[in-house]
């Protein structure tokens, strides 16, 4: 028999309330561990790398696509693809802004404790909620593959967000999600096998918007590559199929 019910599963909002309450949390605290260095790259390369770094990441997809399966990249379904755009897509743009910031300590350990929280903040209330967050040990496997091919775009992407006033910060969120959606959708029209994509686009600028707030209050590029990247990669890991 069918029963009808009232109920009503709020629990994600409250997943947002605490998502944001932990992003509040890091706000507060960042400012006590001050690492940021004046280091600043010329803008026009700055968007230059980012606006041609699209088309390098999906002709490397071509690329791949010619000598294997490329939905089933790297044993998990759809997310190797994701990685190997991004992958390409960074060494690009790194390439064009031709600068490199030194690596500190300081930066390092900032970078894994910013990937703590974001994994506390994202994925342990999306545990229990709608997310299977913790990973099995064949997706744990995969996890540094994913990350490691996925930080050239975060460094790169760190680097062009240091020292930005509020504005310049929002044109960059929307500049880099325009690109993001546009180069994936390039993607989607050259390897149409790969149309789980498509699901995936309207979550791009929330993430970015996140992304840009850790950059906002770290002002660094390097912990904020290592932070994000290994929350994205442990993001893909998660997220998708694995490969039969």
């Amino acid at each position: 028999m069918q029963r009808q019910s009232n109920y009503i599963d709020n629990r994600i909002i409250w997943y947002f309330v605490q998502l944001v309450g932990w992003l509040v949390a890091l706000g507060a605290i960042a400012p006590i561990f001050h690492i940021s260095l004046n280091e600043k790259s010329p803008k026009i390369l700055n968007w230059a790398g980012l606006l041609a770094a699209p088309f390098f990441g999906s002709g490397a997809l071509m690329l791949f696509n010619n000598f294997g399966n490329i939905d089933g990249l790297g044993g998990v379904l759809v997310g190797g693809a994701v990685s190997i755009w991004y992958g390409v897509a960074g060494i690009t743009w790194l390439l064009i802004m031709a600068r490199l910031p030194r690596l500190r300590i300081q930066a390092f350990f900032a970078g894994i404790a910013l990937f703590a929280l974001l994994w506390i903040a994202f994925g342990a209330m999306a545990q229990v909620v709608w997310l299977q967050w913790l990973l099995a040990p064949v997706r744990l496997q995969l996890f540094p593959i994913l990350t490691i091919t996925c930080f050239p775009w975060f460094l790169a992407s760190g680097i062009t967000q240091q020292h930005l006033t509020f504005g310049k910060r929002v044109l960059w969120w929307l500049g880099q999600s325009i690109v993001l959606i546009g180069g994936f959708i390039l993607v989607l029209y050259l390897l149409p096998q790969l149309s789980f994509i498509a699901l995936l686009l309207p979550v791009f600028p929330v993430l970015l918007a996140i992304f840009s707030f850790t950059a906002s209050v770290l002002n660094e590029a390097w912990s904020y590559a290592i932070g994000n990247a290994l929350f994205f990669g442990w993001a893909l890991a998660a997220t998708f199929p694995l490969a039969s």
